[in-house]
C-alpha cells in the first residue's frame, strides 16, 4: 500500500516532465514520451488532491503546486485562467469563445495537442485563428526573429473562405496569409513566395500533391479543419499530413467520430503518435469491446466490459478535447430547425454533367481536368483491373461532387479555355452566361 501511496504523491512530478517532451523534434523521442504518458494519464484523477510526498526542497515544493495546478487544469478546463489578450482583435468574443481560446493558449503554454470539437457555427475558425494571432504576437515580443509558419489545411472550397475569416477578425499587421492552391506551375511559384507570409492556407488536395515539399518546413502550427477527413488511416491524404512537423497540432472538428471509434486512434496518431498505442493494441483494447458491447445480442458481461473500455477511453482522450453543442453555451438561441431546400443545377453545371455522362467525351473532360490540377486524373476505362476500376469510380464521384460545389473547382481558373477545348459549340453556350 505504501508503494500506491508514493506512486500518487509522486504522480504529477512524474507527468509533466514527460509533458514537456511531448512535443520533441525527435520523432522516436516524442513516440516514446507519449507513449509514457498515455500510461500515466488514466491515473490523472487519482492524483487530485493529494499533498506533495514529504522532504521536498523549497524549490520542489514550489515546482510541485505549479504542476499540481497544471494537472488540475488539464483534467477540468472550467478552470483554467483567463488567458491575457496580447493584441486586440476586430471582433468582441463571445464567453464560450473566450474559454476556448483559454484552452487553446493552455495547450499551447504545455506544448500539448487538441481536438476542438465545437458545434458548427460556434467559431471554431475565429478561436484557432485568434490563438495562431496571440501566438505571433508573443513571439515578436520575446525575440526578433521572423514570424514563424503556420499551416492551416482544409477542404478545398473553404480555402477562401480561412483567408477571408482571418483578413476579417485579425489584424493585418499580425496575420498574412497566402493561399496556396492552382495549377502545379502556379503552385511551384507560390511556393518561392512563403518567406512574405505567416499563414499558408491550402487544401487536403493539395498536400497529398506536394507534402514531399511541405514537410521540409517545421511549422509553428498545423491547424487541420474538418480534421475527420484523416479518420482513414491508410488514405494517402492521412499518410502525407502525418509526416507533416509542427510545434502546435491543432485539429478542427464537429465529428471527430463518424463510424467507428478506430477513426478516433487515426486522428490521434496524428496529433500525438502513440498516445492510444499501436492500432493492434487499440483494437484489442477498446475496438473490440465497444463493437461486441454494441450488438443487440451480446451478453450481460460484453455490455460491463464495453462500459468499461469507454470509460476508460474517455478518461484518456478527454483532457485534449473540447466539445461544446450550441444548447450548452447559446442558451438564448431557439431550437434548431432544419430545412431541406433543393438547388438546381446552374446551366454550366448542368451542360457539364451531361457532357460528362456522355461517353464520347469523358476523354476530353478528363485532359482538361488534368491541365487543372484536380483530383480526378483518369476515368474508367475498358480492360483494366478491378481495383483500377473502383479507383476510377471514386474518383469520377469526386468530379461530380466538385461539379456540384462549383465548376471552376473541376475546370480551373481558366474557364473560357478549358471551355473552348471542350466543345466550341459549349463556349459559345457559356458566354451567353457570363456576367
Amino acid at each position: 500500500m505504501r508503494m500506491i501511496f508514493l506512486g500518487k504523491t509522486s504522480f504529477h512530478l512524474l507527468v509533466v516532465p514527460l509533458l514537456r517532451c511531448m512535443s520533441d523534434c525527435d520523432h522516436s523521442v516524442r513516440r516514446s514520451v507519449t507513449h509514457s504518458f498515455a500510461s500515466l494519464v488514466l491515473f490523472l484523477p487519482l492524483a487530485r488532491g493529494v499533498s506533495p510526498p514529504p522532504g521536498l526542497s523549497e524549490c520542489l515544493l514550489s515546482r510541485s503546486s505549479d504542476d499540481v495546478e497544471f494537472l488540475e487544469q488539464l483534467v477540468d478546463n472550467s478552470r483554467i485562467d483567463d488567458y491575457n489578450v496580447p493584441t486586440e482583435l476586430k471582433v468582441t468574443l463571445r464567453r464560450y469563445q473566450q474559454e476556448g481560446i483559454n484552452w487553446l493558449a493552455f495547450l499551447k503554454r504545455f506544448n500539448l495537442h487538441g481536438i476542438l470539437c465545437d458545434d458548427i457555427g460556434l467559431g471554431k475558425t475565429l478561436q484557432a485563428s485568434t490563438i495562431m494571432a496571440f501566438d505571433i504576437v508573443e513571439l515578436r515580443t520575446s525575440n526578433n526573429s521572423e514570424d514563424p509558419p503556420s499551416l492551416i489545411i482544409c477542404p478545398s472550397t473553404l480555402v477562401g473562405h480561412w483567408v477571408y475569416e482571418i483578413e476579417k477578425f485579425i489584424d493585418a499587421s499580425v496575420i498574412s496569409s497566402l493561399q496556396y492552391v492552382g495549377s502545379s506551375q502556379e503552385r511551384v511559384a507560390l511556393r518561392s513566395q512563403f518567406q512574405n507570409y505567416n499563414v499558408i492556407v491550402t487544401s487536403y488536395d493539395v498536400i497529398r500533391k506536394d507534402f514531399e515539399h511541405l514537410i521540409q518546413m517545421f511549422w509553428n502550427y498545423c491547424v487541420l479543419d474538418e480534421g475527420h477527413i484523416i479518420k482513414n488511416a491508410k488514405s494517402k491524404i492521412t499518410c502525407a499530413v502525418k509526416q507533416l512537423k509542427a510545434q502546435h497540432m491543432l485539429i478542427l472538428s464537429g465529428t471527430p467520430i463518424q463510424n467507428n471509434v478506430l477513426e478516433l486512434w487515426s486522428i490521434f496518431d496524428f496529433l500525438m503518435p502513440g498516445f492510444l498505442g499501436t492500432v493492434r493494441q487499440f483494437q484489442a483494447t477498446y475496438g473490440k469491446p465497444l463493437a461486441a458491447a454494441r450488438d443487440s445480442k451480446c451478453s450481460a458481461k460484453d455490455a460491463e466490459v464495453g462500459v468499461l473500455a469507454m470509460e476508460a477511453l474517455h478518461k484518456q482522450v478527454m483532457p485534449f478535447l473540447l466539445c461544446r453543442t450550441k444548447d450548452q453555451v447559446l442558451t438564448d438561441l431557439p431550437e434548431k430547425i432544419i430545412q431541406d431546400r433543393y438547388c438546381d443545377l446552374s446551366p454550366v453545371q448542368l451542360k457539364l454533367y451531361e457532357q460528362f455522362s456522355g461517353s464520347h467525351v469523358k476523354n476530353e473532360i478528363s485532359t482538361m481536368v488534368q491541365s487543372n490540377e484536380t483530383e480526378t486524373e483518369t476515368w474508367e476505362g475498358e480492360g483494366k483491373d478491378a481495383s483500377k476500376t473502383s479507383s476510377h469510380v471514386f474518383q469520377a464521384l469526386q468530379f461530380l461532387l466538385k461539379l456540384c460545389s462549383h465548376p471552376l473547382l473541376v475546370i480551373g481558373g481558366k474557364m473560357q479555355d478549358s471551355l473552348l477545348r471542350i466543345s466550341p459549340d459549349f463556349y459559345h453556350f457559356f458566354l451567353g452566361f457570363m456576367p
